[in-house]
């Protein structure tokens, strides 16, 4: 990403030329929007490793009292506190664990919104999964995150605590036409940057610019 980018240009001496970024890629024509799937009344997913780096605590927070339903994929160290924490507290939460990629389209377009609410990212390839699929999303405004969501337009950003995450999904769950423009502007932003074809663009002129320096001919 930008940020990563940048945080080697400022702990690194190397010149800016020599660091390119290549982003993960997305599979467009699989994460994509499903007419054989109708979206859940209410259903929240999120997808990615149960540890700590991925605030799974201040999500289960902010389910507490919600009419709406939390559907966690994924597996990680954190998976049996996590479990005994929703079980104890009741808390509508259904935690799949791990599934093969191939499942995640249908897993997603039958959700009404995505939400990581992770402390830091890298380039986070579930989100953008997410996006692919027309899903409106909901990510904390942290490195990682906020380079890929365009606030109110690709997307919905808010802070890391719970009481964040809960009216950042309050908000997003009452307004439908908001669900809807992010969700379609978010489809089209990955399509427009993150497909295979946009990728290996960017990795092709990568490999073309090592060639022309190895042989001297770099202009």
């Amino acid at each position: 990403t930008e940020f990563m980018k940048q945080y080697a240009l400022d702990r690194y001496s190397v010149s800016e030329d020599k660091v390119w970024v290549i982003p993960n890629y997305v599979l467009t024509d699989v994460f994509a929007p499903s007419s054989s799937h109708s979206r859940g009344n209410r259903c929240i997913i999120f997808v990615g490793r149960l540890a700590e780096q991925k605030n799974p605590w201040a999500l289960l927070d902010a389910m507490r009292g919600l009419d709406a339903e939390l559907v966690m994929v994924g597996d990680g160290p954190l998976r049996e506190p996590l479990e005994a924490k929703a079980s104890v507290e009741e808390l509508a939460v259904k935690f799949l664990g791990n599934r093969p990629h191939r499942e995640l389209p249908q897993h997603l377009n039958r959700a009404t919104l995505f939400v990581l609410p992770s402390l830091y990212e890298g380039h986070p390839k579930t989100l953008l999964e997410a996006m692919s699929c027309g899903l409106p999303v909901i990510g904390t405004n942290v490195p990682g995150i906020r380079e890929l969501i365009r606030h109110r337009e690709t997307g919905y950003l808010c802070g890391t605590s719970p009481a964040e995450i809960r009216a950042a999904i309050l908000k997003v769950l009452g307004d439908a036409k908001l669900r809807e423009k992010m969700g379609r502007q978010a489809r089209q932003f990955v399509v427009e940057n993150f497909s295979v074809e946009r990728v290996l663009t960017r990795e092709l002129a990568l490999l073309d610019s090592l060639m022309k320096a190895e042989n001297g001919t770099e202009s």
